[in-house]
């Protein structure tokens, strides 16, 4: 024990230690220092930089050198840099960089196409238009909208060879090379602007002279422009870009981005009118993803169904280049067999792909593309936010998406002012803007549409004894007009309600009348076994929420779209609805009380079908089956003739969403307060949740219960949903008449 007392006191105190340590290790570093200093002079003469030009200039990245200080003498300057070395330096001198020449655009045969383009039309037009005329302010917004539109794309050589290679338009070509100067398609909307326009003619039909020209887009994420803020999707930036020159003609521009995330065509084309209103003069779909492979049979059915429009809209169709079904079947709606002068367009249409009009600019390095190819893959929303992934457009596509239309809308707005500025007869424009329709014994109207071109179902809808094809697809692609004649086809009446947002009419909760719980629940608040075990829950999926609450974050976004049902489990009861005969918007109240359902009618007079679907999610394995874990009564008779759909456009990533349910023979014609009475329960919903319409209980119609069936489906992750209600109508016919 002493002897270790003596080590310890021995031992250095810590200062002391601290002090000799770093005393040696100075030392050491400066030795080292003044050794590599000797050896390798050079490494500590002088430094380089590299300065940058700013992305948006077709300069080159240039390097630069720093002088040591030393060697800034007077006679220093005069010697080229790469001679300038140390003497003793035994290193190689620096060579100045290479500047890199910046290549020129490739220039373009312009073809045909190039004589309509708003470039185009303008050379033409200036032989109609004198130099007062030329001073009205459109033709100056016009020019800068032209010149920035070249400026963008690399010149105007660039810009309109982009334009030719991004837009596919239909035209009568017979037509063109007989008489007409521009294309049937760009007259078409072009007449359609002029007759919007207040005072240019007199008012022959419903929407002309409004004032007002509405565009509505339907799609996906991609025109909801996820990744991105909503402000910044392609509809919205062709509103930004339209709308000065519209004001200028008299036309107020409505944009309505209706888009929603992951959706099919169907059901979204039998609810068009609660999307988008019925007056659209312009509407559009995506096929590019949802649709991929170039399947038409959706395409076709969502044509038929826009020609249920008052309006007969003109579409725009977003696709890829390499879908050559789909676009035949745009040029059949759009010119016919496109033989003939006599061809009627049912649809006018525009293609747009912008795969083929983009490749060869972006090709080219990055420093030296034009501005509108540059940071090209830069998102408008902040990084993490939700959907910045490669199928999703980044800003700058969307600009050239919105651009590319927009010069399209322009060319028409330069006919529509050379016509109405200068009093010249520029347009040949029909009478009225609708084309063949075939008048209803209720003095409404239905367009005839031809027969379909991608499926053969005329036998079987005809003869009713072909059962080689389903039945329901007379809802997609209607019927023939008459039974003598295949020729000339008609959709029958088609309504929907539906609890996808954004909506402007046609709220699903509006329609039911018991068997729902918890609808004054905030969405986004979980909700258990309590309520599902009272009624169904008006909720959004697990991945929906999750979706929801990461665009939480981010609110300045802005996107309105949702895709909430009623979901129901085994415990949940039924949901029962009351589906409204409702008269044609062209009836007048006088006709329709003529013309109308009565309680106590055999409800197949009347009503067609029945579509109910399921809210389009992936929930893998256990999922609720439609077809088997739910039933289905109509007016309280058992719908035993009930189909899950296969058409294509009503498929969601291969999977089923709706069921085909026919009108029993035994139902019959009820209204609200007989079902609540039969049920002998209070209204489910509150009478915020109704349609003005639907609030009196002596409403007439069907009614029509689902109800989860299988004893499985207990918890939410399995729960059965029902997000849109379709039904089908029945023409109104002279035997119905009930004075």
């Amino acid at each position: 024990r002493k002897r270790r007392k003596r080590y310890e006191h021995n031992d250095l105190s810590f200062p002391i230690l601290v002090m000799q340590v770093g005393t040696t290790l100075f030392i050491g570093c400066c030795v080292v220092f003044v050794g590599l200093k000797h050896l390798f002079p050079s490494s500590f003469e002088g430094t380089t930089t590299t300065a940058t030009n700013d992305d948006d200039t077709y300069a080159d990245d240039v390097t630069e050198v720093d002088i040591p200080e030393q060697l800034q003498e007077e006679e220093q300057p005069k010697q080229p840099k790469e001679a300038i070395i140390k003497e003793g330096e035994t290193t190689a001198p620096t060579v100045a960089p290479t500047l890199e020449e910046i290549p020129p655009l490739p220039v373009w045969d312009l073809g045909q196409n190039a004589h309509y383009d708003a470039y185009g039309i303008m050379e033409g037009l200036l032989l109609e238009i004198d130099d007062d005329n030329l001073n009205n302010e459109f033709w100056t917004v016009a020019k800068e909208l032209r010149q920035e539109f070249a400026s963008r794309y690399g010149g105007e050589n660039a810009a309109r060879a982009m334009l030719e290679r991004a837009l596919s338009t239909f035209s009568n070509q017979k037509e063109l090379e007989k008489d007409a100067y521009y294309p049937s398609d760009l007259v078409q909307t072009a007449c359609r602007m002029k007759n919007k326009i207040k005072g240019t003619t007199t008012p022959q039909e419903e929407g002309v002279g409004t004032g007002v020209w509405k565009m509505a887009f339907g799609g996906y994420s991609v025109t909801v422009g996820r990744g991105n803020k909503f402000s910044q999707s392609f509809p919205f930036i062709m509103e930004q870009i339209l709308s000065r020159p519209m004001k200028l003609l008299g036309l107020e521009l409505h944009v309505r981005n209706a888009a929603i995330g992951g959706i099919p065509s169907f059901p979204y084309g039998w609810c068009l009118k609660n999307f988008w209103d019925s007056d659209p003069d312009v509407v559009s779909w995506d096929y590019a993803m949802n649709e991929a492979g170039g399947v038409p049979e959706g395409l076709e059915a969502y044509l038929r169904h826009i020609t249920t429009l008052n309006s007969h809209p003109q579409l725009i169709v977003k696709d890829t280049y390499s879908a050559e079904k789909r676009k035949k079947v745009l040029q059949r709606y759009a010119i016919g067999e496109g033989d003939t002068s006599s061809d009627v367009s049912i649809v006018n249409t525009l293609l747009i792909h912008t795969d083929p009009a983009v490749d060869p600019l972006l090709d080219i390095k990055e420093k030296f593309r034009p501005f509108g190819f540059q940071r090209w893959r830069e998102w408008g929303a902040p990084n993490g936010a939700p959907g910045q992934s490669l199928h999703h457009p980044a800003v700058k596509e969307h600009e050239l998406i919105g651009w590319t239309l927009s010069m399209y809308f322009l060319a028409a707005l330069e006919l529509v002012a050379a016509d109405v500025l200068t009093k010249k007869t520029i347009l040949k424009c029909p009478t009225t803007t609708t084309t063949t329709t075939t008048p209803r014994v209720d003095g409404s109207f239905s367009r005839t549409i031809p027969p379909p071109m991608t499926v053969d179902i005329a036998s079987t809808i005809t003869n009713n004894t072909n059962t080689t094809e389903p039945v329901w697809l007379s809802l997609l692609y209607g019927r023939p007009s008459t039974s003598t004649s295949n020729k000339e086809w008609t959709l029958r009446p088609v309504h929907c309600r539906t609890s996808f947002e954004p909506l402007v009419r046609g709220d699903l909760k509006s329609i039911v009348v018991t068997g729902t719980a918890g609808d004054e629940i905030d969405l986004m608040l979980p909700k258990g076994r309590y309520f599902y075990g009272k009624g169904w829950v008006m909720d959004l999926s697990d991945k929906e929420k999750l979706a929801k609450r990461k665009l939480e974050r981010y609110p300045e976004l802005g996107f309105v779209d949702s895709k909430k049902a009623y979901y129901g489990v085994y415990e949940s009861g039924p949901l029962t609805f009351l589906l409204p005969y409702e008269k044609s918007s062209s009836e007048s109240d006088a006709t329709a009380a003529k013309v109308a359902p009565k309680v106590g009618d055999d409800a197949r007079l009347w009503f067609s079908s029945i579509v109910v679907c399921e809210v389009n999610e992936e929930r893998g394995n256990g999922e609720c089956q439609a077809e088997s874990d739910m039933s289905y009564k109509v007016s309280g008779v058992n719908a035993t003739k009930a189909t899950i759909m296969d058409a294509g456009g009503t498929l969601y990533l291969g999977k089923k969403l709706c069921m085909y349910i026919e009108i029993p023979d035994e139902a019959r014609i009820t209204s609200r307060s007989d079902v609540l009475k039969q049920k002998e329960v209070e209204y489910a919903s509150t009478s915020k949740n109704k349609t003005k319409m639907e609030e009196n209980d002596d409403a007439i119609g069907i009614s029509f219960e689902v109800q989860v069936v299988n004893k499985h489906v207990y918890d939410k992750k399995n729960a059965c949903s029902v997000s849109h209600v379709v039904w089908e109508q029945m023409p109104p016919t002279p035997s119905r008449d009930k004075t």
